[in-house]
Formats: C-alpha cells, sequence, structure tokens
C-alpha cells in the first residue's frame, strides 16, 4: 500500500485487518487469568502505551501532579494508571467535552477543554506553577508546546503522540529554561516490557482496579472498518472489531 507515493504498512509491522495472521512468538505472550477476548485486544496497544507512558516511562510516583494531553484510549489509560499510583491531581485536556466527561469516569480530578482556554494557563492555575508531570498524546506541534509550557519547574514532559517527520517544534531558551529544569522524554509504546505488562494489566482488570470494558465504546464486524474510521472522531474510547 501506498499513500501519495510513498510506501505504508503496519506500525511494527503487526497491525492489519485480517481473519488469520502469521506472529514472530517474540510478539506473543500467554494470557493465563480470565479476560474476554474483545476486551483483552486493546492490551496490545492503547493500555500498554497509555498507562506504560505513566508507571513505566516516567514512573509517577505517589502524590505528583499530572496533566494529560488528548483524551482518547491512550490518555484514558495514561489517566487510570496515575489513579493507580496514588497522583494527588489527575488534569484532562481535549477539545471535546464529551471525552473530557470520559476522562472524569476514569479519574481525571480537574479538566480543561483547550477550544475554549490557554490549556497551560489553566494547568498552571489549577496546580499552583505547574504539574509535575505532563504526557502528550494528541502528536500535534502546537499541543507539543502547550504541554510543555504546562510543566512545573524540574517536571517531566513525556510525549507520546507522533507528530509527522520534519515537524518542528519552537521552544523559547532563555534564563527560566535552565532554572525551571523541564525534562522532555520521548517515548514509545509506553516503554513496554509487553510479556511483563499485559499480565500484570489482565490482573489489574479481574481485581477491578483497571476499566477495560468501559475503554471499548462499541463492536464491529470486519466489514463495517471503513464506516468506523469515518466515523472516528465521533467515538470515545476504543472500537473493537469482532470475527463471527
Amino acid at each position: 500500500m501506498s499513500l501519495e507515493g510513498v510506501p505504508v504498512t503496519a506500525l511494527t509491522h503487526l497491525g492489519g485487518f485480517a481473519e488469520q495472521v502469521l506472529l514472530h512468538e517474540n510478539n506473543i505472550v500467554r494470557v493465563d487469568q480470565p479476560i474476554p477476548h474483545e476486551i483483552a485486544c486493546v492490551l496490545g496497544c492503547g493500555v500498554l502505551a497509555g498507562a506504560g507512558a505513566v508507571l513505566n516511562a516516567a514512573q509517577v510516583p505517589n502524590g505528583a501532579t499530572v496533566a494529560v494531553y488528548g483524551c482518547g484510549g491512550l490518555g484514558l489509560m495514561a489517566i487510570q494508571a496515575a489513579v493507580l499510583v496514588g497522583a494527588a491531581q489527575i488534569i484532562a485536556v481535549d477539545v471535546v467535552d464529551d471525552k473530557l466527561e470520559h476522562a472524569r469516569r476514569f479519574g481525571a480530578t480537574d479538566v480543561v477543554n483547550s477550544a475554549e482556554v490557554d490549556p497551560a494557563s489553566a494547568i498552571r492555575e489549577l496546580t499552583g506553577g505547574g504539574a509535575d508531570f505532563v504526557f502528550d498524546f494528541v502528536g500535534r506541534p502546537e499541543a507539543t508546546k502547550y504541554a510543555y509550557e504546562s510543566v512545573g519547574r524540574a517536571g517531566e514532559l513525556g510525549v507520546v503522540g507522533l507528530n509527522k517527520p520534519g515537524t518542528k517544534l519552537e521552544i523559547e531558551i532563555g534564563p527560566s529554561f535552565v532554572w525551571n529544569q523541564v525534562r522532555i522524554r520521548p517515548i514509545f509504546n509506553g516503554s513496554t516490557n509487553f510479556k511483563r505488562d499485559i499480565p500484570y494489566f489482565v490482573k489489574l482488570y479481574n481485581e477491578g482496579q483497571f476499566k477495560l470494558d468501559e475503554l471499548v465504546s462499541r463492536s464491529i464486524s470486519l466489514d463495517e472498518v471503513n464506516e468506523a474510521y469515518t466515523q472516528m472522531h465521533l467515538h470515545n474510547g476504543r472500537t473493537v472489531v469482532t470475527f463471527a
């Protein structure tokens, strides 16, 4: 497949809408605990990348303040992971009110609609100077810039959303840049060891600590994939393709 002459492949060569797929054993993990297949499937990306960013990459400690830009599937799982570690304040940022309400159900203590207010100013006001950990799941330079400006002194920005190749991000460097000591951490797939993390997340699900059922907003057949893509902006969480 190509897009404007540029080859397009599945991310890490694993994705695809096929009834059967051949995988290397290094890309497979056995799950012995009970979990429905249509719920287990979301563990392969959304949960690992979202929750893993908080638990593995940033290792957010108890009592920290956290802000999450983008309340899709990954952002919701980051919020839920922040709840799990005992974050003192969890601020969800998005441009869609329905997604922000969904974020509250996953544990956000505060929400900010960035289409209505400057999100960085709102977060600095809510936290008294900026959040300890900010995660950008949007993948747009303007969102990343706002996310950077939302970090408090000696805090950390985790960049998870993928910007287009060649995207430029401008950050002003002055005395405050050194004084604030803000760290920028790129995060791929939640810095995950999936053979360890997937069974752990299944355990949390079975203990009632992870809202995976609520993460799945609808199930569709393979024939409905194209329609689901056109309506993706209308749904929170994840759409699951089921095979009869």
